[in-house]
């Protein structure tokens, strides 16, 4: 088997001039006086797409995600509490400002889709 191998290994008789191993020419980078209009027009339009990715990012999740567990978080807690009471009547106002305060959460996500 390591007959057959040989070959990958180089030049299976001797010559009197070694094989040369080819230099790969690289290519010369474009620099910026060498750019033609489309490639700044693209790069402008890349970076300014990067940067609208970048606040979306930002509003979804930091501002939506927020928003949506307080509101989460909001009916769990209302869910439980009247759970909580079975069947007895509660001694102060528990459903009031609990759906108060979701109707804000539901605006503040209101706010995130507009600012999108």
């Amino acid at each position: 088997m390591s007959g057959r191998l040989a070959s990958f290994r180089g030049p299976s008789t001797p010559v009197a001039s070694p094989v040369r191993a080819k230099q790969h020419e690289t290519p010369n980078s474009p620099s910026r006086p060498s750019e033609s209009t489309y490639h700044r027009k693209t790069r402008t339009i890349l970076q300014e797409l990067c940067s609208i990715a970048e606040t979306w990012e930002q509003l979804v999740m930091h501002d939506g995600l927020k928003a949506a567990k307080n509101l989460v978080d909001a009916r769990t807690d209302l869910d439980n509490d009247i759970a909580a009471l079975s069947n007895k009547q509660p001694r102060s106002k528990l459903v009031g400002p609990r759906l108060e305060f979701m109707d804000e959460c539901v605006a503040d996500l209101d706010q995130v889709i507009l600012k999108m």
